[in-house]
């Protein structure tokens, strides 16, 4: 069972808008928020691509940041490693407790073993595709394209 909302615990909600649904975003803080308040809230993206301009909008509406991630090399994961590098600073900031990533990504990976062998909370939310390896390194992992009980603790 999800654990009740404790507010002391600092959560940061990173989103990889090329690989997760803004109609989600909803879904997405509720599950989380479980666990926390969420004190960040970045979308990741390069935001001048028009598969992306339709989800600025609903990004703004739950107050995401919108990280602007342009490829300089076509094809690249340019989204993928910035956010990385912004989950890295805010993990050795020490400004959070923990950590929702989502995505299907199974890139995400070994960020979510780092998170967990600091001793930081880290939750997972993507689709079902999503590779158990990915799955298997969070806490809890939410299924977005599954019922609302679709909860998978690791």
């Amino acid at each position: 069972s999800i654990p009740s909302n404790n507010k002391n615990i600092k959560l940061a909600i990173l989103v990889d808008a090329d690989n997760a649904s803004v109609a989600k975003l909803n879904e997405l803080i509720v599950f989380a928020t479980h666990y926390g308040q969420a004190t960040v809230k970045r979308i990741y993206g390069d935001w001048s691509r028009p598969a992306l301009s339709s989800r600025k909008e609903p990004a703004r509406e739950y107050s995401f940041r919108l990280i602007e991630a342009l490829p300089y090399v076509k094809g690249k994961n340019t989204t993928d490693i910035s956010l990385i590098i912004d989950a890295m600073d805010l993990l050795h900031s020490g400004s959070v407790d923990g950590f929702c990533i989502a995505s299907s990504d199974s890139d995400y990976t070994p960020l979510a073993q780092r998170i967990r062998e600091e001793g930081l909370l880290i939750l997972g939310y993507g689709e079902s595709k999503t590779p158990e390896s990915f799955i298997n390194s969070c806490k809890d992992f939410k299924f977005s394209d599954k019922s609302t009980d679709s909860l998978v603790k690791a």
